[in-house]
């Protein structure tokens, strides 16, 4: 039973970052409301709130530090070993992926938009360009993490191996 309930989470929570890293893409790209989809990510990048422009830059950088000190205290092996004596071996990675994408969403939830325009490309051949590049970027995530082993990484193979007694 407890193989089966850590292979369950294992597949949870790599089905979670799959569905977080189409939302982000959405949230990022603040291209769903142009067709018509604004309802599937509600808040973007540029949505912004009533408060200053201090404010806004404060929290987003409370957020970006809270965001980067995750992925990077939680990959290192001193850090692993302390956790592994709390979080079984076979969901410690799911668990880390877990975590991260709480924390995404967290910061995609409380993110703050300014109100000043950082930049805008009116060309439409440069406009273009950079949709591209946009789509080329996102689509090189899930490409290169399959090239390094993607079900190692989100750790489903290690709750896959835990389940088959392998």
């Amino acid at each position: 039973m407890k193989r089966w309930m850590f292979f369950l989470y294992g597949v949870s929570c790599h089905l979670l970052f799959l569905g977080l890293f189409a939302y982000m893409a959405g949230f990022v790209g603040d291209f769903m409301a142009g067709l018509g989809f604004d309802y599937l990510v509600p808040i973007t990048i540029n949505t912004t709130r009533e408060e200053s422009l201090t404010s806004a830059v404060f929290i987003n950088l409370v957020l970006l530090t809270l965001f980067a000190g995750q992925h990077s205290i939680m990959a290192r092996p001193a850090f692993k070993r302390v956790w592994t004596k709390i979080i079984p071996q076979p969901i410690e990675r799911s668990t880390y992926v877990l975590i991260g994408a709480l924390v995404t969403i967290l910061l995609m939830w409380q993110w703050r938009g300014i109100e000043t325009v950082v930049w805008d490309i009116q060309t439409p051949a440069l406009r273009t360009a950079m949709w591209a590049l946009f789509a080329i970027g996102w689509l090189m995530v899930p490409t290169v993490s399959l090239m390094i082993d993607h079900f190692d990484l989100f750790g489903t193979r290690q709750v896959w191996l835990y389940l088959t007694r392998r």
